[in-house]
């Protein structure tokens, strides 16, 4: 079970987690935040590590050169990060150097990091989509946590896409369903319901599934359509 601390005189709550270091207000307390907390709760030791799974992390430099301190420190807080063009991964979260566009889909969320802080680059990281931006010295702690929150946002939108996706193909398929209930309708003067049980009784025969058959009739009779009209274009110029 976590323990609680208070924090200063405002009385915000400082939580120590299992594996994790003091967070407060969803940023990491410094060593000087935790020497000004009353006597009797005094924190206990940080520990280095965050809670796993940890996302996979890439660096869009070619070399670490002078990021050799932001390596160092993420991996000691157990986050596994590669270099520009050494592994590309679905799930991973990307540091982008500020000043240059970040390499990576829709699927990867992309945080900034920078030498030196500036207004202005957090602004243009936020406008462009960034989910954090940190600049040296690194906070690691603060920046861990940060990854970490971006990937599960990112898996969180990536799964919507993909049921928005979904609920637009349904809904695509039931209107070319209605369509072809439609031409039958007309075509055998039929009532819906019986247009609707004659066409699945078909894609039964055929073991095909309804919205198949009919996203077939319809490109058919589309293809159709226009044949029609291209003969009678070229009866009428004759």
């Amino acid at each position: 079970m976590a323990r609680k601390y208070k924090h200063g005189a405002d009385n915000n709550a400082c939580v120590l987690l299992r594996e994790q270091a003091w967070a407060c207000r969803g940023t990491w307390c410094s060593a000087a935040d935790m020497a000004s907390l009353p006597k009797g709760t005094e924190a206990p030791q940080e520990q280095t590590t965050l809670l796993r799974p940890l996302p996979a992390v890439r660096l869009e430099v070619p070399v670490a050169g002078p990021w050799n301190d932001l390596l160092g420190g993420l991996k000691g807080l157990g986050f596994d990060v590669s270099l520009a063009g050494e592994v590309d991964a679905p799930d991973m979260v990307v540091l982008v150097v500020e000043g240059s566009f970040p390499a990576t889909d829709a699927n990867n969320a992309f945080i900034v990091v920078a030498r030196e802080r500036s207004l202005r680059a957090a602004k243009a990281a936020i406008a462009g989509g960034a989910s954090g931006y940190f600049a040296a010295p690194f906070d690691f702690l603060s920046l861990g946590v940060a990854i970490s929150a971006a990937a599960g946002q990112a898996r969180a939108l990536a799964s919507l896409t993909e049921r928005t996706a979904r609920l637009h193909a349904s809904m695509e398929g039931d209107q070319t369903v209605s369509t072809v209930v439609g031409i039958l309708m007309e075509r055998f003067r039929l009532q819906r319901a019986e247009a609707y049980a004659r066409l699945r009784r078909y894609s039964r025969t055929e073991r095909r599934k309804v919205v198949e058959l009919a996203t077939e009739l319809v490109a058919s009779s589309e293809e159709l359509s226009r044949t029609m009209r291209a003969i009678e274009s070229g009866l009428e110029q004759s």
